[in-house]
């Protein structure tokens, strides 16, 4: 589709999940023309658009058989690894999928369902596209940091609760 001398030099890949008219969901990339937003693109008089699937295979798409084009907006691994230190967006019971700082076994049972869900190893054997690579990478960095901070903050609580109790002192 984009071979050289047709004008298109300058690509550009869109993350996308295409949803057909048979109901399948697909999720790849579809390059486009730099100079051209993706509406002015998919509304060319081409019949079909090139997608390249996550699993690295390529498919030519028949425009008529798409219902639904949803652009994908991946954040960039530098976005997330700033906005891990900004207090107004980090925030490590919310990160760790907890609504309250109750208990440690808590705090450790959530740490493990989370990094399960985007530790890297955990998806090893795919052949994902390095952004999406990244994010997982700076998410476990995420959700590791949310977990000291959430332990920190039990320890803190448990000190606070343990000097808020009066003494008791030996009768004379």
């Amino acid at each position: 589709m984009f071979a050289k001398g047709d004008g298109y030099r300058d690509v550009v890949m869109c993350a996308v999940t295409v949803s057909t008219t048979s109901g399948t969901l697909l999720s790849g990339v579809i390059p486009r023309p730099r100079l051209k937003k993706l509406n002015d693109f998919l509304n060319e008089t081409t019949m079909f658009i090139e997608i390249e699937l996550y699993d690295g295979t390529v498919a030519q798409l028949a425009k008529t058989a798409i219902e639904q084009i949803a652009l994908r907006e991946v954040p960039k691994a530098d976005q997330l690894a700033t906005a891990i230190h900004r207090s107004d967006v980090f925030h490590p019971i919310g990160t760790l999928g907890l609504e309250q700082l109750s208990s440690k076994e808590a705090v450790q049972q959530a740490y493990r369902s989370r990094i399960s869900q985007y530790h890297q190893d955990k998806y090893a054997g795919v052949n994902l596209p390095p952004e999406v690579m990244a994010y997982l990478q700076d998410m476990t960095v995420r959700i590791n940091t949310a977990y000291t901070d959430a332990l920190a903050m039990l320890d803190a609580k448990r000190r606070e609760e343990a000097s808020a109790k009066p003494k008791r002192t030996a009768a004379v």
